[in-house]
């Protein structure tokens, strides 16, 4: 919606709001059952349209009305998950708004219990306070009392895919899911990522393939495939698609990092380094992969000096972003931003790293 547009439909809405109020005021106690039933109407429209204060509003006029009314902390509850989702970092105020959501979804849960698509509304209420092993328990307990229930199988895929790293979980409800909607083709995207996750390399590369014949612009899919393949030494089929994601976005420093692997596996420095240079020239803090690279070449050109040398300055880039950037918080693999999720990846698993760039392994 545009934003003028946007801002004519909240005037209108903020008036009829207070309209209504004061005509509440003066007549509530005449007010009807049936009446009740138009101010759902409307708290559903304003929820349709985005407006969810005003729908809040609505839904709490029609509970006062009847006391009666069902599903009325559902809605409410429902309402403030969704303004919740508006608000990207997880402030205080969404934390507050989440909370209030769980308690009202928990209010329902304790009188109807076997209500299965109550769990998966908790459920994503737990997730986007990043409690993820309740919204994990939600999803379960919904899939429970509903096998068919496709949302919370989404959900698990992703939450233990994504955020605990659960691959083997992440892969079950993935195909779950995709027996009851195998068209999905986003979902396949899903499915590889798992598999890769598992080091199923040469599965994930066939999912990889499935999910760019219905999206075959997305460059996400075409860095995480050529990554398999390189894993399996398949530089070839790596190199093409490096460079139809190269076609797409020429600034990707994990393309271009992916190139530099495929160059380095030929034999080809020169072109190594001018990708490694590239990929420094764009952005400072594209150094905890460029140095990485200039690391692997100067070990296969005999350099073991400065070598050690570029893979201490990959890490001291890495670190030095991640305490700019990243709240000065002990970030863990559960965390969403995923700038600073790779580089504590990469600290934290450096010893590693750097054993295997000191190292013939080309892989």
């Amino acid at each position: 919606m545009k934003k003028g547009k946007k801002l004519y439909y909240t005037i209108l809405v903020s008036m009829l709001i207070i309209a209504l109020g004061l005509n509440l005021v003066v007549n509530f106690k005449n007010y009807t059952h049936k009446e009740a039933q138009f101010y759902i109407e409307i708290a559903k429209w304003a929820n349709k349209h985005e407006f969810y204060t005003a729908s809040e509003f609505y839904y709490r006029v029609a509970q006062k009305i009847n006391p009666n009314e069902l599903w009325m902390d559902f809605y409410v509850a429902r309402n403030k998950v969704l303004k919740a989702q508006k608000i990207e970092q997880l402030t205080p105020h969404k934390i507050i708004l989440l909370k209030d959501a769980i308690k009202l979804f928990q209010k329902e849960i304790a009188k109807y219990p076997r209500e299965y698509s109550l769990y998966s509304n908790i459920g994503e209420a737990y997730y986007r306070l990043e409690d993820f092993d309740n919204a994990i328990k939600a999803f379960e307990k919904s899939i429970s009392l509903n096998p068919k229930d496709t949302y919370s199988l989404y959900y698990l895929s992703y939450i233990n895919c994504e955020c605990v790293h659960n691959y083997e979980k992440a892969l079950y409800y993935v195909d779950k899911y995709l027996e009851l909607k195998p068209n999905d083709y986003e979902r396949y995207f899903g499915k590889a990522y798992a598999l890769s996750g598992l080091n199923r390399n040469a599965e994930a590369v066939e999912w990889y393939k499935k999910y760019l014949e219905h999206n075959p612009r997305s460059v996400a899919a075409l860095v995480n495939v050529s990554g398999n393949e390189i894993s399996l030494a398949r530089f070839n089929d790596a190199d093409e698609h490096i460079n139809r994601g190269l076609e797409l976005n020429p600034y990707s420093a994990y393309l271009l990092s992916h190139k530099v692997d495929v160059l380095i596996a030929k034999g080809d420095f020169v072109n190594a380094e001018k990708y490694t240079n590239q990929i420094l020239g764009q952005n400072y803090w594209n150094g905890y992969i460029g140095f990485r690279k200039f690391a692997k070449i100067e070990y296969l050109k005999g350099n073991m000096f400065s070598a050690e040398e570029y893979i201490d300055k990959a890490k001291e880039n890495a670190q030095e972003y991640f305490d700019k950037f990243c709240d000065g918080k002990n970030y863990d693999l559960n965390d969403k931003a995923a700038n600073c999720r790779n580089r504590f990846e990469f600290i934290d698993e450096f010893e590693e790293i750097k054993s295997k760039v000191l190292s013939d392994d080309l892989t």
